[in-house]
């Protein structure tokens, strides 16, 4: 519970402290999973090298999750905040960035992921593509875990006025795996402002860590 308060508190103040950030949350019902889910997410522009982006999911009937604990009214958490400073500036709409990931679950170790990313930005949206070489754990595990690195894709696009496109996708690959199996997830969403700070949600969600597993989620948030 600690943790997950930290996290949560971390996305606010990132969201709340600068004055170009954002603050979201949604509510989320699986209908594939049978699941619920409430994400908190934060953006802020800290300076012009410098900005913050973090989330933190909270799950109940987490399905295939690896469970937590059983008297809890959240079963599951999982949270991510990253911090980028720009390196190089290309021309007004394209940049690259290093970049750190620090990610936390209440199924798996603490982790520290330095890497790069590029970023395309204009009035129409965003979208970036990065690669984080090495993946650090935070906290001993108690079993030796293979190192890897991860490959991946986000992106905002405005379709129209009311409709906007969002997602993602990470690809994780291990210098040592033998059987060439590359866990993938990905998030695919279209949001329709239905009033100014209110949008309706229909979300496709896919993770292949442990087995092929599906999700179609449907949901509203409130952008603060």
């Amino acid at each position: 519970m600690k943790k997950m308060m930290m996290a949560a508190m971390v996305v606010c103040l990132l969201a709340t402290s600068a004055k170009a950030g954002q603050l979201r949350l949604a509510g989320y019902f699986d209908v594939i999973r049978e699941q619920r889910t409430i994400t908190l997410d934060g953006f802020s522009q800290l300076s012009t090298k410098w900005s913050a982006w973090g989330f933190v999911d909270f799950y109940t009937n987490p399905g295939n999750q690896k469970q937590a604990a059983d008297n809890a009214d959240v079963q599951t958490f999982c949270g991510k905040g990253t911090l980028s400073f720009v390196l190089w500036q290309i021309d007004q709409n394209n940049s690259v960035k290093l970049t750190g990931e620090l990610i936390d679950s209440s199924w798996a170790s603490s982790q520290f992921r330095p890497g790069i990313q590029w970023m395309f930005a204009d009035d129409q949206g965003w979208v970036n593509f990065k690669i984080l070489p090495v993946t650090f754990e935070l906290v001993t595990p108690e079993e030796e875990i293979p190192q890897v690195g991860v490959l991946g894709s986000a992106w905002n696009l405005n379709v129209t006025d009311k409709l906007f496109w969002e997602g993602f996708w990470e690809m994780s690959f291990s210098y040592e795996q033998q059987d060439q199996h590359f866990p993938f997830i990905a998030e695919t969403q279209l949001g329709y402002r239905l009033f100014e700070k209110v949008n309706v949600l229909v979300e496709y969600r896919y993770n292949n860590f442990v087995e092929d597993d599906h999700g179609l989620g449907l949901g509203a948030e409130i952008v603060f």
